[in-house]
């Protein structure tokens, strides 16, 4: 008999629907921390995330990474052991979004533990102001970090994060297999 997360399909651990718009996050790093209570108690080997552009101006992102939150330091530093990159479309580090439109990661292996906080950290391209996210606020359990700066995505301990809310910037779906 096979348990939570073992069988082919897959299985949407967080789901929310976004309801209006954060722009100016051309140049910035973001540090999507969602945390446990927010998500279903299925465990998986694989993730992939959903994303999604705002309404009215669409993203340019280079460069995207998930893991589980570290034991110890900020709330926004990740557990170097589980610092995956996602890609979208075929192996691709970054994507292009328009305007009202998400995108699918590629499928990564990943040890997904729905007990622990959860982080997807993106770097977006471009001029400041040139990238418009999807946002949900508030939403207790979900808190966005934000920094201008080169990409420090592939970075676990970081530092000098502004703390943006408790909401939702841009994630919409998170699935495990």
């Amino acid at each position: 008999m096979m348990g939570p997360g073992a069988g082919s399909s897959w299985q949407t651990v967080f789901s929310t629907a976004m309801a209006g718009d954060s722009s100016g996050w051309g140049g910035y790093n973001l540090r999507q921390a969602i945390g446990s209570t927010l998500l279903t108690a299925i465990s998986g080997t694989k993730v992939r995330v959903t994303l999604e552009a705002a309404f009215a101006l669409g993203f340019s992102m280079d460069f995207c990474e998930i893991g589980h939150v570290a034991s110890s330091g900020d709330p926004y530093d990740f557990n170097p052991a589980l610092l995956v990159p996602l890609t979208f479309g075929g192996g691709n580090p970054g994507v292009t979004l328009a305007p009202n439109t998400s995108v699918l990661s590629d499928a990564v292996t990943f040890a997904f533990n729905p007990a622990q906080n959860f982080i997807v950290a993106m770097h977006f391209s471009g001029a400041v102001g040139a990238s418009s996210l999807h946002v949900k606020t508030p939403l207790t359990g979900a808190v966005g970090y934000y920094k201008s700066a080169a990409s420090e995505v592939s970075v676990a301990d970081v530092s000098g994060y502004s703390i943006g809310s408790s909401a939702l910037y841009c994630v919409s779906k998170i699935e495990v297999q």
